[in-house]
């Protein structure tokens, strides 16, 4: 009889439910293991097997209160690619050299002549109030091309008296978003940040229903290109009371939020002053922040919805809901 430890037996019955019981504290602990949150920037599941390259983009500070801009820090910041949260590898105010700015104001020829004509005092005004380092180009719109009459400048005088009165035609034939498209396409990137805005009614000629390919092409590449369009709406002539004009905010509407800009409208009028949506522009583009963190890539370039958030009081963080990543073996740290 052996000595120290007793055996114990174990019936068939009681085996089977020791066996049972077992398999459950299994499936207990791989549950427990896999819903445990993970570190940002650590892969779950597919993810892991995804390199991680750096992408940039340009994030804007928004706030409920115009004057009150806090300090915002990396650890602030919280960016997701699906429901990955991607990991912050530099959050830097834009400021100082790394300052500088291409503006395109761009202006419909499609504008009512009489409304907007009232606004081209604050138009230039707003240009003369820029900071030096931000060059600003003019350019009206025709035909679906863009009539470059100032280059980018810092020669705010000289960019303030290119503006012009829109010349006030129909929409008819003409698409703003293949203009745009054409802008962008031509418009040399020198590392600086670019922003278009557009004074437009929003109506497509070419495309004047609820779908449009021109806008979509445009959209692609403005993302392609890190250019955000903003925008103000003006009413064109002969439009009052048409359907169309719900197409048109609507289009301006989808272009600035697929871009990472900004929509401004009063009603279905052209609004009364462009002063308080210029003012708020410009607070804007004067409260940015460049942004790089580490997306899961793949094989060929792809372009990817993120979110970027802050749980900061008061803040939102406004920036391309969809951006590109390159494939594996690039970057893409320009902007």
């Amino acid at each position: 009889m052996m000595q120290g430890a007793a055996l114990m037996s174990v019936r068939p019955h009681e085996r089977i439910g020791l066996w049972y019981l077992l398999a459950a504290i299994t499936l207990l602990l791989l549950f427990a293991e896999t819903g445990r949150p993970q570190e940002p920037g650590k892969a779950q599941s597919q993810a892991s097997s995804q390199a991680l390259v750096p992408v940039t983009v340009t994030v804007s500070v928004e706030t409920k209160h115009a004057k009150d801009f806090p300090v915002i820090y990396p650890e602030d910041v919280r960016v997701f690619q699906g429901k990955e949260r991607l990991k912050v590898t530099q959050w830097v105010p834009v400021e100082g050299d790394g300052a500088g700015l291409e503006l395109m104001i761009v202006v419909d020829d499609a504008c009512s002549t009489q409304s907007v004509g009232l606004q081209l005092k604050e138009l230039r005004k707003f240009i003369l109030a820029q900071p030096k380092e931000t060059a600003i180009g003019v350019g009206y719109m025709s035909n679906s091309n863009v009539r470059i009459l100032q280059n980018p400048t810092k020669d705010h005088a000289r960019a303030a008296k290119s503006v012009r009165l829109p010349i006030g035609r129909n929409a008819a034939y003409s698409s703003p978003y293949l203009a745009i498209s054409g802008l962008i396409k031509g418009w040399p990137d020198i590392g600086n940040r670019r922003v278009i805005f557009m004074v437009s009614p929003g109506i497509d000629g070419l495309e004047p229903g609820p779908t449009n390919s021109y806008l979509d092409h445009a959209v692609e590449r403005a993302q392609r290109a890190k250019i955000s369009v903003s925008s103000i709406y003006c009413a064109g002539p002969g439009y009052r009371g048409h359907p169309m004009l719900g197409f048109g905010q609507s289009n301006l509407l989808e272009m600035a939020d697929r871009t990472g800009g900004e929509a401004y409208f009063q009603g279905s009028y052209t609004p009364l002053s462009f002063t308080p949506y210029l003012r708020k522009f410009g607070d804007r583009l004067g409260h940015q922040y460049k942004l790089t963190f580490l997306a899961y890539a793949e094989e060929k370039d792809t372009t990817q919805h993120i979110r970027i958030e802050t749980e900061v009081p008061g803040v939102e963080l406004e920036g391309p809901p969809r951006v590109r990543i390159p494939g594996v073996g690039r970057d893409d740290t320009g902007d």
